[in-house]
Parts: structure tokens; sequence; C-alpha cells
């Protein structure tokens, strides 16, 4: 565990009793706690038993946690750090700067300093949401913890499920921050931080990427990149050192790097799926055998899936509905197993270097836009839009879907294959539910994030987005989250601080060469990675969850029943359910079937936490 909790309450009215409330059974985990509370009792610090991760420190009414494993730039306080520990290092700094620590703070962190003294708190998480802090705030009194179901367990928050929040999770397939799925509870996003003092409260983001382009060789920038991930992997090695192996380009980066700089003495683990079209384990064989690492490989069954379900359930504090949980923890898992100490993932890889189809894609999309305004008003969408038979011939049909997307603007475009954008909400959700919620907020959301970064430059804005909706809100949940149910600590050298700033500086048509995904990165370590893997497609790490449901008694009893039960809430028109069930068991189970995986999580969620 690497959690903590803590509150700070201005008018020094803080109940002792709370500990238990927050961090006993009622939250579930927090076994063998510290507690440090200050002379006047109007904060309390909480950190669980020491496992190298977190850590507590105070003195002279000014106190700190830390998760995570956060480091300074070199200097003074780096210094202090190797010679009396990080903590002592991060009071002494936040006394000298104040908020402006985070300036020259790294890594992936989630702090809290409290100053009972001056009644000022911060709370901080690191630039790339890698760790976690949700947070209540009544007034100037603030409830804080890495874990948002802790918050939930404090006297003075409302626990109320948010109704939105359960839409944004059937339109995202999780709840993204800054919302929780409890009304009265908050999450901080990438490089957000929240300070109170002299009983004002003021929240922000203290650190934004800079993109722009460099104007040195592309051969030099990619001699750059491979040592500046060089020295990110060498950093997060441990004694005993595993990594997550999907054969991908990131994972083996990784592990390649990782075996490079320990000679071989490297354990690599990877999960197979006996179902076509789902496995990669060829291409993880081939990088394991080219980089010389032990290799582990685990073939996911029926039976391993019906049992994880429940544990990943109660493992989460919000529900979530990313399928690929079961296979990320069987992995996790598998490494505990071998008493490894630390797992490296090549999580960010894609998100830094554009690797995902649908960058590509949505440049297809914009040539439309390039033909001119009149020819596209006057000749193209009168005949193309306006005519039945472009709808009707399968070939025709494709220009006038091309055209009608080509015509909705980014970042909208990118949720035209959403489930309810393909699903009006009117024909799934209950009416009386609809009327309590704002059904174009998460798009707008989105559009928030899209826009709020520097650049003008579409794929930048793309990349941006996914740093808080692809890696922060989804990505980096579910496999922190079943790192922390298999008992393992996972760190993630791509999205090192120094990595994550120098490929800002990486011109997009470099990034991006024609209709080539991850082009510079593919000519980085070209002559690193064994040929197959640069040329192979990208291939996601999915469960084949519909198909198996399909032929699995105990898997498809646990999700219809599940099903049926949904039915009973007032989210969900009843015949829609139904007709789901229908079309997954008659129509297509692999499609149909990762909607019902989300359907289901959600009601096995709420009956977990007796909702």
């Amino acid at each position: 565990m690497s959690d903590f909790a803590g509150w700070f309450y201005n008018d020094a009215t803080s109940n002792l009793d709370h500990v238990e409330l927050m961090t006993g059974k009622n939250a579930g985990s927090f076994h063998s706690s510290n507690n440090i509370v200050s002379n006047d009792k109007s904060l309390l610090l909480n950190v669980p038993k020491q496992d190298g991760n977190s850590e507590i420190f105070f003195s002279d009414d000014c106190g700190c946690l830390i998760s995570g494993e956060a480091y300074w730039e070199e200097g003074k306080y780096s210094k202090l750090s190797e010679e009396q520990g990080f903590p002592l290092s991060l009071v002494y700094a936040y006394k000298e700067l104040g908020k402006k620590i985070l300036d020259i703070l790294h890594g992936p962190f989630a702090i809290a300093i409290l100053d009972s003294r001056n009644r000022k708190i911060l709370l901080a998480i690191d630039r790339m949401g890698i760790k976690s802090l949700a947070y209540n705030i009544n007034g100037r009194d603030i409830v804080f913890s890495t874990r948002t179901g802790f918050v939930a367990c404090h006297p003075q928050v409302k626990t109320e499920i948010s109704n939105h929040a359960i839409y944004d999770y059937l339109y995202f397939h999780m709840v993204p921050g800054p919302e929780s799925i409890y009304k009265g509870v908050r999450k901080l996003g990438p490089a957000e931080y929240i300070e109170i003092a002299n009983g004002s409260v003021n929240q922000g983001r203290y650190w934004n990427p800079e993109f722009g382009e460099s104007d040195k060789s592309e051969a030099r920038l990619c001699g750059e990149l491979r040592d500046i991930l060089g020295n990110s992997v060498e950093r997060c090695l441990a004694k005993k050192t595993g990594t997550f192996l999907s054969g991908g380009l990131d994972s083996s980066t990784v592990t390649g790097i990782a075996g490079t700089k320990k000679g071989g003495n490297v354990d690599a683990f990877s999960i197979g799926f006996n179902a076509d079209g789902y496995d990669e384990m060829p291409y993880a064989r081939l990088a394991a055998g080219h980089f010389n690492v032990r290799h582990h490989e685990y073939y996911l069954s029926h039976e391993d899936v019906v049992d994880a379900i429940p544990r990943i359930v109660n493992a989460y504090d919000e529900p979530f509905g990313n399928s690929s949980a079961v296979p990320t923890y069987l992995c996790a898992k598998k490494a505990k197993e071998h008493g490894v100490d630390v797992m490296l993932a090549g999580d960010g890889g894609d998100e830094l270097f554009a690797g995902n189809e649908r960058y590509i894609k949505q440049n297809i999309f914009e040539y439309y836009n390039q033909v001119p305004l009149f020819i596209r008003a006057v000749f193209l969408e009168p005949l193309i839009l306006k005519t039945g038979i472009f709808g009707k011939i399968k070939g025709l049909s494709k220009i006038k879907s091309y055209i009608e997307q080509a015509k909705i603007p980014l970042p909208d475009r990118l949720e035209t294959y959403n489930y309810f954008h393909i699903n009006s909400p009117k024909n799934v959700l209950n009416p009386d539910f609809i009327t309590s919620i704002d059904l174009d907020s998460p798009i707008k959301s989105i559009r928030d994030t899209y826009f709020s970064t520097n650049s003008n430059d579409r794929v930048n804005r793309m990349l941006f987005l996914d740093w808080k909706k692809t890696l922060a809100d989804n990505d980096l949940r579910k496999v922190n989250t079943m790192s922390e149910l298999a008992g393992i600590r996972t760190v993630y050298p791509m999205l090192d601080d120094e990595v994550v700033s120098f490929s800002t500086t990486i011109p997009t048509e470099m990034k991006l060469k024609g209709n080539k995904l991850r082009a510079f990165y593919k000519k980085a370590f070209g002559d690193f990675l064994p040929q197959e893997i640069i040329n192979k497609r990208k291939h996601g790490f999915g469960l084949p969850y519909g198909v198996w449901m399909k032929d699995y008694a105990p898997l498809k009893e646990l999700a219809y029943d599940s099903m049926e039960s949904l039915k009973k809430r007032h989210y969900f028109q009843e015949s829609y359910i139904d007709k789901l069930v229908r079309s997954h068991d008659k129509v297509h189970p692999a499609y149909f079937g990762e909607f019902i995986w989300v359907f289901m999580m959600l009601e096995l969620w709420l009956q977990s936490h007796n909702i």
C-alpha cells in the first residue's frame, strides 16, 4: 500500500474518532497505520505501514505525507534528500519556497504538506497524474486522501452517488476527474494543486507543457531520446526488476533497456489469450529472446476471469470498466509470485510520440476541410448528403459517412464512435435519470482539455487530451490499482518528466510522417528493437470477454444476472437492457460483450458498496 489520508480544520475542532472512520475497516485497508496530530488538533496525518513508497515526517508543527518516488533537480534539496531523507528535504524546501517547490519537484508523487503554525496546507500530484489525490472542501476545511473511498468515509463528507458520475462512467467507462463517483468528493488532475492559506482556497495547475519544435536534426534528436529514456529506465531499476511485456513497441523497449543495463537479469511477464485476433505472445517471445531476459508466460483462462472479477471490483474506489484490468492483474500477480520488487510498464509511449490510430484518422478527415468551402457547400454536400443513393450503396455510403464525420469539428469528432453517439441516450437511459444530468457534459470536458494547451497543432492537442483522458483517468488507474491488488509496485519510465518534456520538442511531421505512426520513435529505436516489432500493426491488450462469455456458462451467468439486477435501478430503460443481452447472444458477442462488461462492472461495484 502507498496510501495516506488526513484533514485540516481551520477551526481546530478535529475529532480523532474520525481516524477509524476514514482509515479503519470501513475504508478497507489501513492496517498498522501511524497517526500524527498537531498540538492544537487541527490536523491529522495518517500513513499505513511503511512499504518504501509512502512516508511521513513531522517537525515543529509542519508535517508532510508523500506517496511515490519524487526527486529534486540537482541542488541543495537533492543533497539534503540523499543525506537525511526525502520527507525532511520536502518540509525544509517548503519552508523556504512555499508552493514554488512544485516547479522543481519531479517524478510521480502525491503530497500533503501541513503547516499548522501558519494555518496552511498544500496538496499536489505529479505532472502526468501517475499518483492520485482526492479531497473534500467544506468552507476552509479540507479532508484528503490518495483514495477516493477514504475521503468518502469521513463524517463531514456527503457520500451520495453522483448521477453525473454514473453518466460519465457509461460514456468513458471510468469516472474522469475532477469529479468522483461521490457528490462530495473531487479529484486533483495532473499537475494540479490546492493551497489553503490565511482562510482562502487557491487551486490550479502548477505546470503546463510547452509544445514547440526543436531545430535540431532528426538524427540528433533520436540519439537524445535513446539517452533520456535509458536514464529514466535506469532510475527505475530495482534489486529484482520485472516488466510488463506485451510485445508492443513500448513494453519491448523498456524491457530491452532494462535487460541491457542489468545484463539480462530481468524477468519479463506476458499474458496470452487462446482466442483468434487477441494473442500477441509470439511478439513477446521474440522481444524476450532478442534481449535475453527471463520470460514468464501465462495464458488467461475463462476461470481466471470469473475468479478475478470480484477482486477487481472491490479494488477500485469507483466503477471501472476497462476489461484489460483482468490480464493486468494476472500479470502483476505472476510477477509477485516470482519475488519481483518493481514492475516496469511501457504506458505513455503512444500518447507522447503519436502511436494511436486516431491521430492519423483525424488527419485524413482534415483533408476534406482543405477542399474550398464553395465546392463543399454547393456541390459535394448537396449531392452526397442529401441524395438517398449515397446512403444505400456500400461503397458510396462510406463516402457519405466520411463527409458527415469530417464536418464535425475536433475534438467532438473523436467521439463519433462513442456508445452514446451510436445509441442515443434517450433510447438507453431512463427519462427521469436524463433530467438529472447534462448530456453534453462529457464532450464539454473533452473540449476544455483539448483547447487548454498552448499548441494550435491538432496532433499536439490530441496528445495532450490523451495525457488526461487515456493515461491519467484510465490506463494509469488500471495498472496502479491492479498492481496494488497484486501486492507489487509499478513504475513508468516513459512518463518520466524529462522524457515528457523532450517529447514536446519533437516536430509533428517527425512524429507522424504521412500515415506512419510513431515514425520518429521507430527511427530512434530501429536498430535496437527486432524489425518484426517495429513493423507490426498496433494491437491492444483487450480481453476476449464477449466471446468467452457466450461460451462459458459461469461467466455468462454472472454477466446476465448483473444485467437483470441493473434493470431494477433508475439509470436504464429495462427494454434496452433486454435488447443488449439479446444482441450479445444472437448478433455479435465480441462487440456487445464489451458493453455488457461495462454495465456489469457498474452493477457489481454498486452491489459491493451496498448501494
